[in-house]
């Protein structure tokens, strides 16, 4: 399957949830390595987000919060500018691979990063 997704990476297309599909059952069965990761020419960023596409994080119908307009918003302090915009870059790219919020890329980042 690996080899598979790195020939189709070389010389094709992806459907973006199926990879996702396949990447978590994939890592279901156990974690891809570093060198996988790299073998089928992913960046690492770029795995957590095919994975996350196919499992999401969901909130359970008590975590409702207030809202300010049509969203809820989070500050960030950065001590750099430079790294601020490579970050907002970042997240806006992620979140438009995903069709999902920028908040709902970071919970997912940050869920993953608890496994």
């Amino acid at each position: 399957k690996l080899m598979n997704i790195a020939l189709n990476k070389v010389s094709g297309s992806f459907d973006v949830r199926l990879l996702g599909e396949v990447l978590e059952d994939i890592h279901h069965m156990r974690p891809i390595g570093e060198a996988e990761v790299k073998l089928i020419g992913l960046e690492d960023s770029e795995l957590r987000s095919y994975l996350q596409i196919a499992d999401p994080p969901r909130l359970s119908d008590d975590d409702t919060m207030p809202t300010f307009g049509q969203s809820v918003t989070l500050s960030l302090a950065f001590t750099d500018t430079k790294v601020r915009d490579a970050v907002k870059v970042k997240l806006a790219a992620l979140a438009e691979v995903q069709k999902q919020s920028t908040g709902d890329v970071v919970m997912g980042l940050l869920e993953r990063r608890k496994r």
